[in-house]
């Protein structure tokens, strides 16, 4: 694991106080599944649980590299935060994969039909399973959205 990310905490809570607060339910599964996952930059594209992106492919080929997450700072818990909190976390967590020496790409996470605002997010370029998880669980985050070099898309639980 990266030891640049142990020196970052989240000031405001800790897991065990706030772990699963809010229920992973089902339906709240379904939704990460059929959110769609968009990535920003010259060649914006869109990712989407379990399913191949040949975008993602052509850029793992021009950045060298085999793997990236999507992860958000936004709505800890999926318990809905005012914007300033939301935006205070999610400058956060840029900082802390920036301080990490990995390419980022904004992103926008949004379901396409609930009434669940999108959620600002980021594209970590080279970042391992790993430190995705441990980055995940620190923002209090079910779960994030992995791809490694098959460039499918997965969900990936930040607990258990």
């Amino acid at each position: 694991m990266n030891s640049k990310i142990n020196k970052f905490q989240h000031p405001e809570w800790s897991i065990e106080d706030a772990k699963f607060s809010s229920e992973l339910t089902p339906e709240l599964v379904l939704a990460f599944e059929e959110t769609e996952y968009h990535v920003f930059g010259d060649a914006s594209f869109t990712l989407r649980v379990g399913v191949f992106s040949k975008s993602l492919g052509v850029l793992y080929e021009q950045e060298q590299t085999s793997s990236g997450a999507f992860v958000t700072a936004w709505n800890p818990f999926s318990i809905e935060e005012d914007e300033a909190t939301n935006h205070k976390n999610q400058t956060l967590l840029k900082i802390q994969i920036a301080s990490m020496g990995l390419k980022i790409f904004e992103g926008l996470g949004k379901h396409p039909s609930n009434d669940w605002p999108g959620e600002e997010s980021v594209f970590a370029l080279g970042i391992s399973l790993e430190d995705a998880k441990t980055i995940g669980s620190k923002f209090g985050q079910h779960a994030f959205i992995w791809c490694g070099i098959d460039c499918i898309p997965k969900l990936i639980f930040c607990h258990g």
